[in-house]
């Protein structure tokens, strides 16, 4: 929710050298994928005499934020200079104290910024902060740079803006859609190196999830491994930076009723955190099991079409979980696609066909009654995973 209040100003263009260094910013973020949630990705810089004297970027454990490392490298030198940073500067207290503060007391002259912060404690009241106090503040004016800031720090934006997760469908298929034959084999329809990127995109992402079916018959650790896959180079189409230091999403899985053996990997919080869904009646006693083994259980009511999903995506958001990759099976990512979810897909196409009307559809759900229902895909990209396509885009909002 954004405050009532919105403060307006007018801004000049930004010159070639100001770009330059918010780009510089920008890049410098990237060192925070997959480490940050939940707060933003963010990078600064400062600039004195055109030279830069400070570089900093967020990463969330080790609690600092960009503008502090990029002044703390600065020190005395700070005062007078221009500061870069790709999101409005925070003015609140949560784990560390406002950046606005500790950019006033270094003297900073000026602060170029890329993104106003959608974060209601935020939202405008950076900027404000700093320009009463006589700090001259610029916003990015450069339509490519504030798209690939837009696109830098999704989960974010959208977790705030919308109140639940940024959603990816991950999947890997056959040319004709199938990601399991007849008899429900599926390992492995895609090459070694896309298993690889698999891996690469639970770290990155908060959460994990999968429903029932897939859990009992896959059986998956649903863990990040790179031990065992190798190292797996993120695709720039996705994001152009490969994170380092990730670790295993909370894995969620979707049981209705609780009915699941609790013997699965999924349930092993040995392995990572879990979380399942299941129906405001499920059984208590199964979900007393779940809890002794360190388990949570979200309740959520149960219509027609099943579980209400977005309900559940309101109390993971409320958990700070601002990213959730869909994994499988079919039938899951199909209700995800019935009810308008999905924001990004990640297609792994093998060159294989599998056919026959009863293997597993990449899809499944109730589906478009027409064509002017379907899920129109934007911002198309593709890359090569060796052998295997990599399908990149985003779902459009509203109908074809």
């Amino acid at each position: 929710m954004r405050n009532s209040v919105i403060f307006c100003y007018s801004y000049p263009a930004l010159d070639a050298v100001d770009l330059k260094y918010l780009r510089y910013a920008v890049d410098l973020a990237w060192e925070g994928l997959g480490r940050n949630s939940p707060n933003p990705v963010v990078g600064c810089v400062i600039v004195k005499e055109g030279r830069v004297i400070g570089r900093g970027a967020h990463i969330y454990e080790k609690l600092a934020h960009a503008e502090v490392i990029a002044l703390a490298e600065a020190g005395e030198s700070a005062r007078g200079a221009t500061l870069y940073v790709n999101l409005e500067p925070c003015c609140h207290y949560g784990r560390t104290p406002p950046c606005t503060d500790v950019v006033i007391a270094a003297g900073i002259a000026r602060v170029i910024y890329g993104l106003d912060d959608p974060f209601e404690k935020v939202n405008g009241l950076g900027v404000r902060t700093l320009t009463t106090t006589g700090v001259r503040v610029e916003k990015c004016d450069d339509a490519g740079l504030i798209h690939a800031m837009e696109d830098q720090n999704r989960f974010y934006l959208h977790h705030k803006r919308y109140g639940r997760p940024y959603i990816t469908h991950k999947a890997a298929t056959t040319l004709d859609g199938r990601i399991a034959t007849r008899t429900g084999e599926s390992k492995w329809i895609t090459h070694p190196d896309a298993l690889a990127l698999a891996h690469l995109l639970r770290g990155v992402y908060d959460a994990i999830l999968i429903g029932s079916r897939a859990a009992l018959i896959d059986n998956p650790q649903l863990t990040y491994r790179p031990e065992e896959v190798g190292y797996a180079q993120m695709p720039e189409i996705i994001f152009p930076h490969t994170p380092t230091g990730l670790k295993s999403p909370l894995r969620v899985v979707i049981d209705a009723y609780l009915t699941l053996p609790k013997t699965l990997h999924a349930f092993d919080t040995t392995l990572a955190p879990t979380v399942v869904i299941c129906s405001d009646d499920a059984y208590p006693e199964a979900a007393d099991l779940l809890a002794a083994q360190g388990v949570a259980v979200i309740r959520v009511p149960k219509g027609k079409a099943g579980l209400d999903l977005t309900a559940a995506l309101k109390q993971l958001a409320a958990k700070g979980i601002q990213s959730l990759l869909v994994e499988g099976g079919g039938d899951t990512s199909g209700r995800f696609y019935d009810a308008g979810l999905v924001d990004e897909v990640n297609l792994i196409y093998a060159p294989l066909i599998i056919g026959g009307r009863d293997a597993v559809p990449l899809v499944g759900g109730g589906g478009a009654s027409h064509l002017a229902d379907a899920r129109r895909l934007v911002d198309m990209k593709t890359q090569w995973i060796g052998q295997d396509l990599l399908v990149v885009g985003r779902v459009a909002k509203g109908k074809v």
